[in-house]
């Protein structure tokens, strides 16, 4: 019998029930950084959400793909599986109704903003929160019929989300986002509040007035806040230190601090993002396997292939830029446990690819709270 994945609500009531506690979503692309994920969680005994954004779906070849990643991440954990909730992150009405049909518990759909072209360039702007609230109501009543939980995002963040960016932000007032909840119906909401999506977050401030406000609103109209804290990586300065000294090109990188996190949680935030300082984690790991290995590129035509996209891009961070051609020429690689494929060398590179998101997002949710909650959680 297939595992069924969580619904929000499920997560977020034991964290209400504690206090001052939220639930990590992290993201994923490939089956090391599932199998890392889950097993951070299970090691703090914690609830969590895996998600993949539009762009993770397209590299694994639809969100089904993504949906047997984390089914193999399961199946070959040594422990016992801590409850999980698989979420769609940046989707729109197309991408939510196809995570939805391929197993997903929970989607986001971000209708904050509109793309539009100046000077050549894509960029993003606000969207009026008429044309939200209409365009968010379409897919909840989806949503609602497949008992999915829903996302959606009021305001606009600055930094690099996908391909697009944004060079400032944009906050709603307290009374847009309760008008924003109450008119869609969804399960949580992200409110731009000073946190900044990618690795170079010069924009960080937590607007804690605007979440102390919209929390108090909320309250006052018998409402539970469910907020949620998007571009919240942490992107400690060892990492990025690490990172450098490894090959890699990276500059005024900084992250959000850890008592600023604790802080929003305090207002309301019932979950947050984190996906840069995974890719940083990854993309570190990688390049120091081939600094520690010399000529292991030579060995196998997929260790050649990482290699080459490697020193093609000392910028990359995300590691699909590296890991394209394999995708391509060898999906199995990217889907399936690395030490079946017979590749020793590869197999030994993710497995430390694994230890280290295990290591990091065992940290965070202790820091969040919500290690030792996994027992807690109910249907």
């Amino acid at each position: 019998m297939e595992r069924k994945f969580y619904h929000l609500d499920s997560l977020f009531e034991v964290a209400e029930r504690k206090g001052n506690a939220a639930i990590g979503a992290f993201n994923v692309n490939f089956y090391a950084q599932a199998l890392g994920i889950i097993e951070g969680l299970i090691r703090a005994d914690a609830p969590g959400i895996i998600q993949a954004s539009k762009g993770a779906n397209k590299f694994q070849g639809g969100p089904e793909r993504i949906i047997e990643v984390i089914r193999n991440a399961i199946k070959d954990s040594a422990e016992s599986v801590v409850p999980l909730c698989v979420h769609l992150d940046h989707g729109d009405k197309e991408s939510a109704l196809k995570a939805m049909d391929a197993g997903y518990s929970s989607v986001m759909v971000d209708y904050s903003t509109k793309k539009i072209i100046e000077n050549g360039k894509e960029r993003k702007i606000k969207t009026p929160l008429s044309e939200n609230v209409e365009k968010t109501r379409e897919v909840v009543r989806e949503a609602g019929r497949r008992n999915v939980s829903i996302e959606g995002e009021i305001g606009v963040l600055a930094g690099q989300e996908e391909d697009i960016q944004s060079d400032v932000s944009i906050y709603p007032t307290p009374e847009e986002v309760l008008d924003y909840v109450q008119s869609t119906g969804i399960d949580a909401v992200a409110i731009a509040c000073g946190t900044c999506h990618g690795p170079v977050k010069k924009f960080v401030r937590l607007e804690e007035k605007l979440l102390m406000e919209t929390e108090e609103l909320f309250k006052n109209q018998w409402m539970i806040p469910r907020f949620v804290l998007h571009g919240s990586s942490t992107i400690p300065q060892e990492m990025i230190r690490e990172f450098i000294e490894s090959g890699g090109e990276i500059e005024n990188a900084s992250g959000v601090p850890m008592e600023a996190i604790k802080k929003a949680i305090m207002y309301g935030v019932r979950k947050i993002n984190i996906d840069t300082d995974l890719r940083l984690g990854i993309t570190t790991t990688v390049r120091r396997y081939f600094l520690e290995n010399k000529g292991v590129e030579n060995e196998s035509e997929v260790m050649g292939l990482i290699k080459k996209g490697l020193d093609e891009n000392k910028k990359a961070i995300d590691p699909r830029d590296y890991l394209g051609e394999v995708m391509k020429l060898h999906p199995e690689y990217l889907r399936n446990d690395y030490w079946t494929t017979g590749d020793y060398k590869y197999g030994e590179m993710m497995y430390l690819v694994k230890v280290r998101i295990a290591d990091h997002v065992e940290k965070l949710v202790h820091e969040f709270g919500s290690a030792g909650l996994a027992e807690k959680v109910k249907r």
